[in-house]
């Protein structure tokens, strides 16, 4: 199993709940979107799933190892992929390959040079020179030529040009049918889910749970959205 919560409960310094009972279980292969209204707790699943912050009680395993074990084996087998992660300004893109390649052995070069192409990336850029979209792309190509078995991505999408989505989630269709790696994405919009994850968690007061993809609409009310409009 990749990734297996059991009544996981988390609550932040001052006592507040944010997440009561959570139950999941994630196959390889299996694709599955994160949705929820604003301040629904998307991204500290994400901070919860990596590590980054520890549960207050219950069971997480992913990989079948505790994200904040620091014997954990397998942290090369996950990339984050997410806009808020901050790379030295002076580095190329072609530096923060190269030192992300030394983490993950199963890196593939080959892979890595197609991607460059299609994302349309000189290696010879510097982040300090980037737009957050270009940093993004340079964060994905990372992310698919590191080969991992689980990739989580947290809010990546909405700054991609609408070109540049496209050819992301082209090349994500891509990688669900190899079977080999899992995706837990969470985003603000709802509409990249469709035909890209098998299944929706879907946070709300507190409580998580799982949805079929064409159950997204009912989730957020869009129908009566349209009606009134």
């Amino acid at each position: 199993m990749i990734v297996e919560a059991k009544n996981v409960i988390y609550k932040v310094p001052n006592g507040e709940t944010v997440y009561e009972g959570l139950n999941l279980e994630v196959y390889q292969g299996d694709f599955y979107g994160v949705l929820g209204k604003n301040g629904a707790g998307k991204t500290t699943l994400m901070d919860l799933l990596t590590g980054y912050r520890p549960i207050s009680e219950g069971s997480l395993k992913v990989l079948g190892e505790d994200p904040i074990s620091s014997h954990r084996r397998k942290k090369n087998q996950i990339f984050v992929l997410s806009h808020d992660i901050q790379i030295q300004q002076s580095h190329k893109i072609a530096n923060y390959l190269e030192f992300t390649s030394f983490f993950y052995p199963q890196y593939d070069k080959n892979l890595e040079k197609h991607l460059l192409s299609y994302f349309d990336l000189d290696t010879n850029s510097k982040f300090g020179s980037l737009s957050t979209g270009q940093k993004v792309k340079a964060q994905i190509v990372a992310a698919f030529s590191c080969r991992p078995k689980l990739i989580f991505m947290d809010e990546v999408t909405a700054v991609l040009d609408p070109e540049s989505r496209k050819r992301f989630f082209d090349h994500l269709k891509l990688v669900k049918k190899e079977k080999t790696c899992s995706v837990i994405m969470a985003t603000n919009i709802a509409e990249d889910l469709n035909g890209v994850v098998d299944k929706v968690l879907f946070i709300d007061q507190k409580k998580a749970s799982v949805h079929d993809v064409a159950d997204i609409r009912h989730l957020f009310n869009l129908e009566d959205l349209e009606q009134v409009a």
